[in-house]
């Protein structure tokens, strides 16, 4: 009975052996396992520190382009309302809008003069104007905000009577900043001035 028993027990011996080391290489493997997520962990963590600083200089960057770029255009106008022609001279409209409003403007004070495309179909292409001076543009817009409405027919031009408006050119990313002016009716709606990039809507006629 005894030598049976010792006969059993040497059997389970080499099981348990096998068992025990499998456990240990199970717990060694653990270890290994647990490291390798800790270094996961830590990468991963150093990577997403990298990408906020990132985003972040993202952001300051280009927060300084869009200033560059409102700054780059502050002897830019925009002129709308003014009715399209096939043979039309921009310059000559500009100089005339400027003589509606009492400012004495000749061709030679403009740098540039041209149409822009508009998202809105239905109204006349915008009207964008460089001038040489910066202080020429103020003067055409001070005028404007003290005369209020101004009209094609004013400005002696051909076509359907429309309002003229004058405004800041703005940069694209000026231009989505949301106002009550947008949920006016077109014929209701208030111009905006920007003045040294801070945005103010002001009464137009």
């Amino acid at each position: 009975m005894i030598f049976a028993l010792k006969h059993e027990l040497d059997e389970i011996k080499p099981a348990t052996y096998f068992i025990n080391k499998g456990f240990e290489d199970l717990k060694i493997l653990t270890s290994q396992l647990q490291e390798t997520l800790d270094l996961v962990t830590k990468l991963t963590s150093r990577v997403c520190e990298q990408v906020n600083l990132s985003q972040k200089d993202h952001l300051e960057t280009k927060a300084e382009v869009e200033g560059l770029q409102q700054y780059m255009s502050r002897n830019y106008l925009e002129i709308q309302g003014v009715p399209g022609l096939q043979k039309e001279n921009i310059y000559d409209i500009v100089c005339k809008v400027a003589k509606a409003l009492q400012v004495d403007l000749n061709k030679g004070e403009i740098d540039i003069a041209h149409r822009i495309p508009s998202l809105k179909t239905e109204m006349p292409k915008p009207i964008i104007v460089k001038f040489i001076n910066r202080w020429k543009k103020e003067e055409i817009l001070k005028a404007k905000r003290m005369k209020k409405h101004l009209t094609t027919e004013d400005a002696k031009l051909t076509g359907k009577v429309r309002a003229i408006y004058t405004n800041e050119h703005l940069t694209p990313k000026k231009k989505q900043v949301p106002t009550q002016e947008s949920k006016r009716p077109e014929t209701d709606r208030l111009p905006i001035h920007l003045d040294t990039g801070l945005q103010s809507v002001r009464q137009e006629g």
